[in-house]
């Protein structure tokens, strides 16, 4: 990718692109007053006649988003709206975001970085080059405007408008950053039947399928849709969160607070929320959060409790949720989303590519803090390589997942 932003469009294009395009930039009040305004009611049409919009982009799920925000109370947010003859064709939210260098390379100051989100990592309405065009100077004159750091597109897929806009170059100087780089997006694209997705599995594997279901014993399953399943879903899956890795690694990924019981009692009434829970006899084990919406099915979330570790909550889970979700309303696609893990590889038989993309505006300042952030990554990997050259990183990695629990119990 280039370092910068729109340079490899011609500049006759660039003006055709916006000819009879009017922008317009409201400053958003997360408040209920907001629901009342003109403003709400396009987005809110957009939202519905966009096929390709995603259920992060619907205007409550942001404004909840934006309104739990600690940043929301100190920094406004932006609606920015692309006008053709009079009407709205499509729009951005720019969301407040703030991060550390810390947070970015890993190690050195905590320097604090504030900056914009694209909300749902794309623009909802038209998704023509000349629309998008349009909508991402607009979308970054403000950020520079506003003197942020940053503008962050969380997971774009390469095939995404958005991605290629990105890839032009540096006409109005803005870096291009990519911390993780480029990263394999794993997806399973339904057959037309069971039989037909689970025979693309050998038949040792198939049994060894078996097997595990069979060897974590008893249990139940429990699909999670409902608004009033949210309240002992969001219980339990906190009390699995506080015994996972990733908890004891990354910190609590459920909290069971009033934000996130807003949020998924929200997907739930739109019927979005497709969530699910496994019990080991009467005691959570694992669960996953997802959600369903324009035929696609997002895993968004999944945890287990480590003591179960032997089991393979996680698998024996994702195992009865893919069986569940060829039976029952199933979606065309599953997205396990942005990274590379063995459980995605195992279930998925569909591979594209994603990553995330910080646009940094131009001058001093940003310029040496793209230089800073992109030296810690170098030496970042460097480390890593000189680890996994060892076997050290693997065996960390390996430890950090359970390995030592599983260690402990041998004993």
């Amino acid at each position: 990718m280039a370092n910068t932003i729109l340079d490899a469009l011609p500049t006759n294009a660039i003006a055709e692109a916006v000819s009879g395009h009017a922008i317009e930039i409201q400053q958003i009040d997360a408040a209920a007053k907001f629901h009342a305004t003109q403003h709400y009611w396009e987005w809110m049409r957009l939202f519905e006649r966009d096929p390709s919009g995603l259920i992060s982009q619907h205007p409550d799920y942001v404004l909840h988003e934006i309104a739990s925000s600690g940043d929301a109370t100190r920094r406004p947010s932006y609606l920015v709206k692309c006008v053709i003859d009079g009407s709205p064709a499509g729009i951005g939210i720019l969301a407040p975001k703030q991060y550390t260098t810390r947070d970015v390379i890993g190690f050195g100051p905590a320097c604090a970085l504030h900056g914009f989100r694209l909300a749902g990592n794309q623009f909802l309405g038209d998704d023509s080059n000349d629309v998008q065009l349009s909508l991402l100077r607009a979308t970054l004159s403000q950020v520079q405007a506003c003197g942020s750091a940053f503008l962050l597109m969380e997971d774009v897929i390469e095939s995404n408008a958005l991605w290629n806009l990105c890839a032009f170059g540096a006409r109005g100087g803005f870096h291009v950053f990519q911390p993780k780089g480029v990263q394999p997006r794993l997806q399973i694209r339904f057959p037309d039947t069971a039989d037909d997705y689970w025979n693309q599995f050998k038949s040792n594997r198939r049994w060894n399928f078996r097997k595990k279901i069979k060897k974590f014993g008893e249990h139940r399953f429990v699909r999670v849709t409902q608004p009033d399943q949210v309240a002992e879903f969001l219980e339990h899956a906190h009390e699995i969160s506080k015994n996972s890795w990733q908890a004891q690694y990354l910190g609590l990924r459920i909290h069971n607070d009033d934000a996130e019981l807003v949020l998924l009692t929200f997907l739930a009434t739109q019927g979005a929320l497709r969530s699910y829970i496994l019990y080991s006899e009467d005691r959570p084990a694992a669960f996953i959060i997802g959600t369903q919406h324009h035929g696609y099915y997002d895993h968004a979330e999944i945890g287990y409790d480590v003591e179960f570790q032997r089991s393979s909550p996680g698998q024996v889970l994702l195992l009865q949720v893919l069986q569940d979700l060829i039976e029952h309303d199933t979606p065309r696609w599953v997205d396990f989303g942005g990274g590379d893990a063995e459980y995605k590889r195992i279930f998925a038989n569909d591979e594209s590519r994603s990553g995330n993309i910080w646009l940094i505006p131009p001058g001093l300042k940003s310029t040496a803090m793209f230089a800073y952030l992109n030296g810690g990554l170098a030496a970042n990997r460097m480390a890593r390589r000189v680890l996994a050259g060892s076997g050290l990183f693997k065996r960390f990695r390996q430890w950090t997942r359970g390995g030592a629990v599983n260690r402990n119990a041998d004993r």
